[in-house]
């Protein structure tokens, strides 16, 4: 069986990316609040909120009731999505951008997941 990977933010961005590149080499299911282009490479997409324990709980046992397991977990979900590093205009902008990953938000996908069966974790921002 194909590893079964997790890519939080996958609707659009480095996250759609990241699922799209990963999906020749694991079972990816993406989760984001919205997926305004439907095509994608990920073989499942759920909308969940990575501010929510519940949303994110019911989407990591729907996970792994299917697949048995997570094996990579890749957060790329941010809370600013209509801002680019050049239009931002002091450190505060730059320390919202990627607050995220120091975000309970971020806590409850890796304590979600990692009671399941260990695996990767890879936490990115731009």
């Amino acid at each position: 069986m194909r590893p079964t990977a997790v890519v939080t933010g996958a609707g659009s961005g480095i996250g759609r990316a990241v699922a799209d590149a990963i999906a020749g080499d694991a079972w990816v299911a993406s989760l984001d609040l919205s997926f305004p282009d439907d095509e994608t490479r990920a073989h499942h997409a759920a909308k969940a909120d990575v501010t929510k324990p519940s949303e994110i709980d019911a989407a990591i046992a729907r996970i792994v009731d299917e697949r048995g397991g997570i094996d990579w977990v890749v957060c790329a979900a941010g809370i600013v999505r209509d801002r680019v590093s050049w239009k931002m205009s002091d450190a505060d902008d730059v320390a919202t951008a990627v607050r995220f990953l120091c975000s309970t938000g971020a806590a409850f996908i890796t304590g979600a997941v990692l009671p399941v069966d260990g695996g990767q974790l890879l936490g990115g921002a731009s």
